[in-house]
């Protein structure tokens, strides 16, 4: 880890870091921790696997955040919202996608940029899913081949495998904290994105704060790394702190044990 912290920006994943998942709402000791942060002088930015037009409201409204990488790093916008960098699942790869969702009866939503569906009706566990992230179920609809494809969202029980899925070329897979995973470009994370951009803006490094496997990378290649405290245990070999959970004050405390390294 680098002693400095000068010409950093600080990544904050979303749900369940910065946004209580069983509320939906960003605690108040978090937004005043990122008024902290605004008061050093800190950049900050959204590293999540959500769609940039997915994000929850609050997110958007409690500060302009310098950037936002989302869709699992293929997507970057700026601070005005406008896309920097996209890349998109090809559709033969997305075909082989709905190949193993038909055959294994696994619930599909196809993210694009200007809609959701379902491929495959939903069951109870899809239910939960949206849920846990506080957003009505898109409808099931028909894929259709002209629009660019932004990500995917199987459903399965948690602990399930998704090998088939990750068996097919071009598919990186990003179990989640209940029954999804993220599907993904291969070769794409939220460190990709961050890397990307930092190198075009000209910043050092990064620190980050996240709980998810979909955030392994960010926080193993970050200069300061910060798991939540229901943090999945694999993040914890790879982090220099595990603060409390979202709504125990854990952003508050996160933001207190950066701004004392710095």
């Amino acid at each position: 880890m680098t002693s400095t912290y000068n010409n950093k920006i600080i990544f904050f994943d979303i749900d369940n870091t910065l946004v209580d998942s069983r509320t939906g709402r960003v605690p108040d000791s978090a937004i005043k921790a990122l008024e902290m942060l605004s008061a050093a002088g800190y950049k900050m930015g959204i590293a999540s696997g959500r769609l940039y037009t997915a994000l929850p409201e609050m997110i958007i409204k409690i500060r302009r955040w310098d950037v936002c990488i989302t869709s699992n790093g293929q997507y970057i916008h700026n601070s005005d919202g406008k896309l920097l960098n996209k890349i998109t699942i090809s559709h033969e790869v997305l075909k082989q996608c709905l190949t193993v969702a038909d055959q294994t009866n696994t619930p599909l939503e196809v993210k694009t940029e200007a809609r959701r569906y379902l491929i495959n009706r939903g069951n109870s566990l899809v239910k939960e899913v949206y849920e846990f992230f506080h957003v009505t179920p898109p409808r099931e609809e028909a894929y259709e081949e002209k629009e660019d494809i932004a990500a995917l969202m199987a459903f399965r029980k948690r602990g399930s495998t998704y090998d088939d899925f990750a068996a097919i070329p071009g598919i990186a897979v990003y179990p989640g904290i209940c029954g999804y995973a993220d599907l993904n470009v291969e070769g794409c994370s939220k460190y990709t994105g961050i890397m990307q951009y930092i190198k075009k803006a000209g910043y050092d490094g990064y620190i980050a704060v996240g709980d998810s496997m979909n955030d392994y990378e960010m926080l193993e290649n970050a200069d300061l790394a910060v798991a939540m405290g229901n943090a999945e245990p694999e993040l914890l070999t790879v982090v220099d702190y595990q603060t409390g959970r979202v709504d125990q004050d854990g952003i508050l405390q996160a933001v207190k044990y950066i701004l004392s390294c710095c």
